[in-house]
């Protein structure tokens, strides 16, 4: 009787303890779980903190605001790749208006978050109206990411691809100071990043083998971090930081993602990125793609195509005097510049070719997009090719050699514009590489490099602040972490480096296309790569910039405004950088040292 009784207790408390267990079990959260809900509690915990900055004292608020930024910092990277342009445009936008892109006017936005609170803070005269205002936006802008965050499936390849972005992000904007317009040092906020990043790869599902590899990924992101810590743009060493901490870090995340079976971006899409993921390097060979900015990426790697490019671009039958090719402005002993200031009846410098294929947007005014597309507008200027594409397709099509390159290639029997503009955009592409003496030191391929170099490039990406507006690797305006959009600035450059009168060019105002026509871009002109500078003079939009040291000092004393002009839209800081002789000389240096060593021959085409 007694048993029986107690089986009948037993029986139906062990079916509920396996019923507890069950739901224990389906409601056990996956690491990947736990990472997310960590995610959250960060941006809850930035939330609070803006509140706490907005309702604190007068006297305290500013140190609020440093304790709102280091939360920040513990968030940025998983905000910022899920949703870039609300990070990029609400949260953290530079503190400059900006086009909106889905308008079909020139609708601007005005900036917004945390870069306009470094500023504001650091203002002379401090506006506390402004700054409270700021951060109410900023509170709801990241209360809607929280909301948009708690509502996604993280998936495990996040993990890995959020952390590689932030390293990115942390390199090109972080640690350059371009997230803190206001010169504070950015050192011990970065630390915290890579700190996280350690914490955050704690939730990788790592297959046994690959421990050991984690273990040490994880040491080597604590101890980059360490070295970050309480350092100042006259002491830190970016060299050394690149070769010792970000490149290993950097290729090991990728290597990790690969050894646990995780698929990369390349693997899970067919669409073009704007970066190759199995590169080791932020600094390796072609790790953006050459291609992604071109429709016309499978025609830009067939080599015939691009050696059919080669002979349109030196043929000088193509020009209406017969007298002109595309070597005439685009030499390649020159860096595919001319040498020149302004040929006759042309406006501008002739910009150098290499790399330009790292371009959202081409020309000195950003008026088109893609390589194959940029031909047309040379073609038909009166004071270049002055023709047509009738006219050079007509003869083209008289020459049986070109007529079969056509044919064979495009596989058509008529020889066409978009044909035409694919051949010379595929041989432009083609000139690009980093294969500079400064690349094949901070890949580690050379151990050593003149300490003045050095110097000069710990000045270009620190003190000098030339990498917030020439971001590595491109050393453009192709803007990090996602590379997709070519920037431009507001300089006030004038007629000569010896005179103080603005250029009448205003640039991309002045491009004809819609969009563009709005004050903020009166005077504006790309941010054109600084590699190859060696080889490019005169310099500038009109190159009235004879030397790389005339350069050099415009941008020490402040630009236009710096000199007194009246430009209430200039980009660049009208302060003086108070850099010495001597570090002007070993910026020169340095950015001598990114002149491509095969001086424009032809690269491998993969």
């Amino acid at each position: 009787m007694y048993n029986l009784r107690n089986r009948k207790i037993i029986a139906p408390l062990f079916v509920l303890i396996l019923a507890i267990i069950s739901l224990q079990l389906k409601y056990q959260l996956s690491n990947v779980e736990k990472y997310q809900a960590r995610q959250l509690n960060h941006i809850n915990e930035l939330c609070d903190a803006i509140d706490k900055c907005i309702h604190a004292k007068t006297e305290l608020k500013i140190d609020a605001y440093l304790h709102t930024r280091l939360k920040l910092k513990k968030c940025e990277a998983i905000i910022s790749y899920l949703n870039q342009m609300e990070y990029d445009g609400k949260i953290n936008a530079a503190p400059l208006f900006k086009p909106d892109r889905a308008a079909p006017s020139n609708t601007m936005f005005p900036p917004l978050g945390f870069q306009v609170l470094d500023e504001l803070f650091y203002a002379d005269s401090i506006d506390f109206v402004e700054i409270d205002q700021q951060l109410f936006f900023l509170k709801s802008a990241i209360k809607k990411e929280s909301a948009f965050i708690a509502n996604i499936k993280i998936e495990e390849y996040m993990i890995y691809e959020v952390a590689r972005q932030e390293m990115i992000r942390m390199l090109a904007l972080g640690i350059t100071g371009f997230d803190r317009p206001s010169g504070e040092s950015p050192f011990n906020e970065n630390a915290l990043v890579l700190s996280t990043l350690a914490e955050d790869l704690a939730f990788i599902d790592n297959m046994p083998s690959n421990k050991e590899m984690h273990t040490q990924l994880v040491k080597k992101l604590v101890n980059a971090a360490l070295f970050l810590g309480n350092k100042n743009y006259d002491n830190f060493d970016y060299a050394y930081f690149i070769k010792t901490f970000h490149n290993p870090i950097f290729k090991e995340i990728k290597d990790l993602q690969i050894a646990n079976f995780i698929e990369t971006p390349d693997e899970r899409t067919f669409n073009p990125l704007p970066t190759n993921y199995s590169k080791d390097y932020l600094f390796s060979e072609d790790f953006i793609n050459p291609y992604f900015f071109s429709g016309s990426g499978k025609d830009f790697k067939n080599k015939n195509i691009i050696d059919l490019g080669e002979k349109l671009f030196y043929d000088k039958q193509l020009s209406n005097t017969k007298k002109m090719n595309c070597e005439s402005c685009h030499q390649p002993n020159k860096g595919f510049s001319d040498g020149l200031s302004k040929k006759t009846n042309i406006a501008r410098n002739s910009m150098g070719l290499w790399n330009s294929c790292y371009s959202e947007k081409l020309f000195w005014d950003l008026r088109t997009k893609g390589l194959e597309n940029q031909v047309e507008h040379v073609f038909t200027n009166k004071f270049e090719y002055n023709t047509s594409y009738a006219e050079i397709i007509k003869y083209l099509a008289s020459d049986s050699t070109y007529k079969l390159a056509f044919n064979n290639n495009f596989n058509s029997t008529a020889i066409t514009a978009s044909s035409i503009g694919i051949a010379l955009g595929a041989y432009v592409n083609s000139l690009r590489g980093y294969n500079s003496v400064f690349d094949s030191f901070i890949r580690n391929e050379k151990s050593t490099l003149n300490a003045n170099i050095i110097s000069g490039f710990n000045l270009f990406m620190g003190k000098a602040s030339c990498a917030t507006c020439h971001f590595v690797p491109t050393f453009a305006g192709l803007v990090p972490p996602l590379f997709i959009e070519s920037e431009a600035e507001v300089l006030g450059v004038t007629i000569t480096s010896k005179n103080k009168i603005l250029d009448k060019d205003l640039g991309r105002w002045n491009n004809n296309v819609p969009q563009d026509y709005t004050e903020y871009y009166k005077n504006m002109f790309k941010t054109v790569t600084v590699r190859n500078s060696g080889l490019t003079a005169p310099y500038m939009h009109n190159g009235g910039y004879k030397t790389l040291q005339e350069v050099l000092i415009f941008y020490n004393n402040g630009g236009g405004a710096g000199m007194g002009l009246n430009l209430p839209h200039q980009t660049l800081s009208s302060d003086s950088l108070h850099l010495s002789k001597k570090e002007l000389k070993e910026l020169e240096l340095f950015i001598i040292s990114l002149n491509h060593t095969t001086n424009g021959k032809k690269v491998k085409v993969y």
